[in-house]
């Protein structure tokens, strides 16, 4: 009888800076260290009938693939995929992994490179995946990290519910 290894992430859990994620003038700012994997677009599948509501699956190994998601710039799921939206990042919570399509996604080395405000306390509204705010190249960036992105995409689902 043969035991398969579990998989170890050999990722180290504290890999400073930011990646910055464009959606068309959205833009989102994911701690580095919340970040999985970088993909392009192309190497995308179609979705499978059980991730009605993913733009595509990224095929992880011969039996694990990765939903991809795209938000429009009201942070609302997209089925049809602008030809912009060219780079995927991955992110993982509670042994999910999961991307969004970007059209563009900066680097930025060190977690100093992004001054970070809180939400300000009188912003209400609707569930989003802020965690804070920040300017980055003249905009203001949304902070978030893959907890309130997974915690978003759920509420998401829930309010647009697809039949498999």
């Amino acid at each position: 009888m043969t035991r398969t290894s579990p998989r170890i992430d050999t990722r180290p859990s504290s890999v400073p800076g930011w990646a910055v994620l464009a959606f068309g003038e959205l833009w989102l700012a994911l701690p580095q260290r919340d970040v999985r994997q970088f993909e392009l677009a192309s190497d995308l599948e179609a979705p499978g009938a059980s991730l009605a509501q993913a733009a595509g699956q990224f095929m992880a190994g011969s039996e694990e693939s990765w939903p991809v998601y795209s938000l429009d710039g009201s942070l609302q799921l997209q089925r049809a995929v602008p030809e912009t939206r060219r780079i995927c990042v991955f992110f993982e919570t509670e042994g999910q992994t999961r991307g969004l399509l970007c059209d563009r996604v900066w680097s930025l080395a060190e977690d100093a490179d992004l001054l970070v405000e809180p939400m300000p306390g009188c912003i209400k509204g609707p569930p989003s995946p802020a965690t804070g705010l920040a300017q980055f190249r003249g905009q203001i960036a949304i902070v978030t990290n893959h907890g309130a992105l997974s915690a978003y995409l759920a509420y998401l689902f829930e309010q647009d519910p697809v039949e498999c």
